[in-house]
């Protein structure tokens, strides 16, 4: 008699292992260094808030979680209350997949592929980051299963509705499309030509007209304040604002597809193997029974299909920003080919070798989570805690990104992407911030300012232009760890020296110093002006603020960002 306990050995396990990853990403939440980009998207929702937004392009996040920013907690704890929120989000995108594997497939074969997912190398530690992939994943896949599900016209309608709100939060869900295809080729054999390309066209109509309507409202809502309350002007407000839209995707489009080459991150495309072997080898496998069932066998329906899903895994060739947290969005239509390998393995009704998958798998996620442990958040909240203490009212900064979102940061987003653009003619740098809005605070938190800083620091690209890395070293002295203020160390006896952030200074000397022609004691409080003025009488440091605060403990000996 046949041991039935055997063949549900294998998915009782599954089932073990899937709760135990569920508890670890939410452990990683709570613990997890808080990633550059994660304050960078909650600073665009700051200022949404406080109406200082105008580019609706990729913004259309602050329009879903503004209310985030108007949480009682610091932003660090901001940023984890929406990382469960997108927890909940990468919940309902593998709640489609696997009702989408279900259909395809069958029930146990779709409860592996869920586990494939979070068995990928990078899925626990940036699958529910706060970022704006895994909204946009999630309005995708609800839109892919409702038209692999039985045509009907209000299903058309919402999956087109949720495809507009996923390539509002970002163009690159356009890199789905391919999986939209196999879901009109899969349906198409069940239900007939003529009633799928109609209901097909409807969501394609659905995705044009709402995503429009969507668009011109979003940029609405960014309208100045001097321009919103008049008829006249908030529609040619919305125009200009699609203009922008299609202005800035042909741009973003120029600059993220083929410019550096093939491959252009292939560091993180081999981390992603090696960490995730069975995922990757299920992917290969199951592609390539597909490609068997496709030239050999008659099923070339169900094959093509899968391959379509798996398509998107081709940006990973081209596209520029194929970091570790694109491997999470990607990979929800991709994993849909692993299929006939999952079913293939368990026709071999070998419970030993399933169980050795399982485990090599379960000891890939163990990694990751030894991986990603020690990445606290310590040195960012001690530089959060010490900042409030230095500047207990809003000021202006300097940083990499938006690391203290209820302060006003002055300055492009530094990331690799940025810098490059700033180092082009007619684009504003770290020098015309600094000249702009006189910010105080400089957080060294990118390794470009702190090679402008430290000149000796190892970095060589990408960097700042010279005039900027200039005006770095010339205008900002070290406080405490990474944080900088605005301040001169004055060498020799006597000389000129320029001041472009104007405000108090403390003298820091010993006895006394000549300061625009008046006589300081080491220790006064003083008012500089924006301009040149002279110095007599030694060596004297400058610091910004009145005896400004700073913490008695060391700083953090851990850095305040992590590689991904």
């Amino acid at each position: 008699m046949k041991d039935q306990s055997a063949d549900r050995r294998p998915n009782l396990a599954v089932m073990i292992v899937l709760a135990a990853c569920c508890i670890a990403q939410m452990l990683l939440i709570l613990r997890l260094n808080i990633n550059w980009d994660e304050y960078w998207f909650l600073g665009r929702i700051y200022l949404a808030n406080a109406g200082e937004l105008r580019d609706p392009f990729q913004n259309f996040h602050v329009q879903l979680l503004g209310w985030i920013a108007r949480l009682p907690l610091g932003a660090i704890d901001q940023i984890i209350a929406g990382r469960f929120v997108m927890l909940l989000c990468q919940f309902a995108g593998l709640s489609c997949l696997y009702w989408i594997a279900r259909k395809l497939a069958d029930g146990p074969s779709a409860l592996v592929i869920v586990l494939l997912y979070f068995g990928a190398t990078y899925s626990l530690a940036h699958g529910a980051s706060f970022r704006t992939d895994p909204p946009a994943a999630a309005a995708m896949m609800g839109a892919l299963a409702l038209l692999f599900a039985k045509p009907k016209w209000w299903r058309s309608v919402l999956a087109g509705s949720l495809a507009a709100i996923s390539l509002l939060i970002t163009v690159k869900a356009v890199f789905y499309l391919p999986a939209f295809l196999g879901a009109l080729l899969f349906s198409w054999r069940d239900h007939g030509a003529g009633r799928i390309l109609f209901h097909f066209a409807l969501a394609a109509a659905a995705t044009l007209i709402i995503g429009l309507f969507l668009w011109m409202w979003h940029s609405a809502t960014l309208t100045p304040p001097a321009l919103q309350g008049a008829a006249s002007t908030a529609a040619p407000a919305a125009a200009n604002g699609l203009e922008r839209g299609v202005a800035a995707s042909s741009s973003a489009a120029q600059k993220v597809i083929g410019e550096q080459g093939w491959f252009p991150r292939a560091r993180y495309i081999n981390d992603w193997i090696v960490g995730g072997v069975v995922p990757a080898l299920a992917i290969a496998a199951g592609a390539a029974l597909s490609v068997r069932s496709l030239i050999v066998t008659r099923k070339r329906g169900l094959a093509i299909t899968l391959l379509l899903c798996a398509l998107p895994l081709v940006t990973l060739a081209f596209y520029r920003n194929a970091y570790a947290y694109y491997f999470p969005f990607i990979l929800f239509p991709a994993l849909l080919v692993a299929l006939p390998a999952v079913q293939r393995l368990a026709q071999l009704r070998q419970p030993i070798l399933q169980m050795g998958l399982l485990a090599v798998l379960a000891f890939g996620m163990i990694g990751q989570m030894i991986s990603y442990w020690p990445r606290v958040q310590d040195a960012q909240r001690a530089y959060a805690a010490a900042v409030q203490e230095m500047f207990p009212e809003p000021v202006t900064y300097i940083a990499r990104s938006s690391m203290f979102p209820s302060n006003h940061k002055s300055g492009f987003f530094m990331s690799s992407w940025g810098i490059e653009s700033s180092n082009l003619p007619g684009h504003p740098g770290i020098d015309d911030a600094i000249r702009r809005d006189s910010p105080p605070l400089m957080m060294l938190t990118s390794p470009a300012l702190l090679k402008a800083a430290k000149p000796e620091f190892d970095y060589d690209s990408p960097r700042l232009s010279t005039e900027d890395e200039a005006m770095v070293r010339a205008h900002y002295i070290e406080h405490w760890g990474d944080i900088w203020v605005a301040g001169k160390e004055l060498s020799g006896k006597s000389g000129q020296f320029e001041i472009i952030i104007a405000g108090v200074y403390t003298v820091e000397c010993t006895g006394e110093r000549t300061l625009a022609g008046r006589l300081r004691r080491c220790g006064d409080v003083v008012t500089l002006a924006k301009g040149q003025t002279s110095w007599d009488g030694g060596p004297v440091t400058l610091r910004w603020g009145a005896n400004l605060p700073k913490p008695q403990e060391a700083p953090p000996g851990k850095p305040s960002y992590y590689r991904l």
